[in-house]
C-alpha cells in the first residue's frame, strides 16, 4: 500500500513538474538576442581574397514567436523557412557597420514561409539601414507589416540598379502592410519604398520621405518614388497614407 502511494506521490509531482514548462514553452516569445541569433543562425566567418573579414549564418531563424530586449546589429540576412512573429518591442535592428560590413538585407522570406513584423511597445521599434532592400519577400513568401518602422533602407548597386529600398516582392511574393512606417527608403533603380513585382495589400500604415536617385553607370531614371508596380506586380490600397515620396523619374 505504501508502495503504491508513493508511486502515485511521484506521478503527481512529475505532472506538476511537466505542466508548467508545457505551457511556458506554447505561451511565451522568445527572447531575440544577439547570443541568440549567433547561437542559433550559426554565425561564421572567413577571409576573402582582399582580407576582409566575410560574415554569415548558416541556418534560418526557426519558426515561432520572438521579442526583442535590446538593440540588435545583424552581420548577415537572417532567412525565414517557416511562420515567425517578431515584436520589436521599441528596440531597433541594425546592420553591422565596421569595416568589415557589407550591404544586406535585414530578413529574406522564403518560399512557404510567413514573417510578421508587430511593435507592442512605443512606437520606436525599428529596422534600420540595411542595403538591397530591409525585408526581401521570394517568390511563395508572405511578410506582414503590423506595426514598426522600416528606416533608411538602400537599395544602391553603385553602377547597377538596385531596387525596392524598403521592402522589395518578387513575383508570387506577398506584402501585407495594415500599419506602421517605412521611412527615408532609397533606391538607385526603381521603387525607394516598395518594388512590387508580386502582390501588395496596403491597409493602413504610411510611406513617407522614400525616393529614387539616377544609376550610376549610365544615368536611366529610377520611377516609383514610394511604390513601383512592375509588369507581374498588383498594388491593393483601401488604407494608410503615402507622402512625400519622390523619384528621379515621372512616377511617384
Amino acid at each position: 500500500m505504501k508502495k503504491r502511494l508513493l508511486s502515485l506521490l511521484l506521478i503527481l509531482c512529475l505532472c506538476a513538474a511537466l505542466l508548467p514548462v508545457a505551457v511556458f514553452a506554447e505561451g511565451n516569445e522568445i527572447e531575440l538576442t544577439n547570443e541568440y541569433i549567433e547561437r542559433e543562425l550559426q554565425k561564421t566567418s572567413k577571409i576573402d581574397s582582399t582580407g576582409k573579414i566575410i560574415y554569415s549564418y548558416q541556418k534560418a531563424l526557426p519558426a515561432g514567436s520572438y521579442r526583442l530586449t535590446g538593440d540588435i546589429t545583424l552581420y548577415d540576412e537572417v532567412r525565414i523557412e517557416g511562420s515567425v512573429t517578431i515584436d520589436l518591442n521599441g528596440k531597433t535592428m541594425r546592420r553591422n557597420d565596421d569595416e568589415n560590413s557589407r550591404f544586406h538585407a535585414a530578413f529574406s522570406v522564403r518560399n512557404g514561409s510567413h514573417l510578421t513584423l508587430t511593435d507592442s511597445s512605443n512606437g520606436n521599434g525599428a529596422i534600420s539601414g540595411f542595403g538591397n532592400s530591409s525585408v526581401h519577400v521570394l517568390a511563395g513568401g508572405t511578410f506582414t507589416m503590423n506595426g514598426g518602422r522600416l528606416l533608411a533602407g538602400r537599395a544602391l548597386g553603385g553602377d547597377i540598379r538596385t531596387r525596392g529600398g524598403g521592402v522589395l516582392v518578387e513575383k508570387d511574393g506577398l506584402f501585407v502592410m495594415n500599419g506602421g512606417l517605412i521611412e527615408s527608403c532609397l533606391a538607385n533603380g526603381d521603387g525607394g519604398g516598395v518594388y512590387v513585382n508580386g502582390m501588395f495589400r496596403m491597409t493602413g500604415g504610411t510611406i513617407y520621405n522614400c525616393g529614387t536617385e539616377e544609376a550610376a553607370y549610365d544615368g536611366t531614371h529610377g520611377y516609383g518614388g514610394g511604390v513601383f508596380i512592375a509588369p507581374n506586380g498588383t498594388f491593393e490600397m483601401s488604407g494608410g497614407s503615402i507622402e512625400n515620396c519622390k523619384a528621379v523619374g515621372e512616377y511617384n
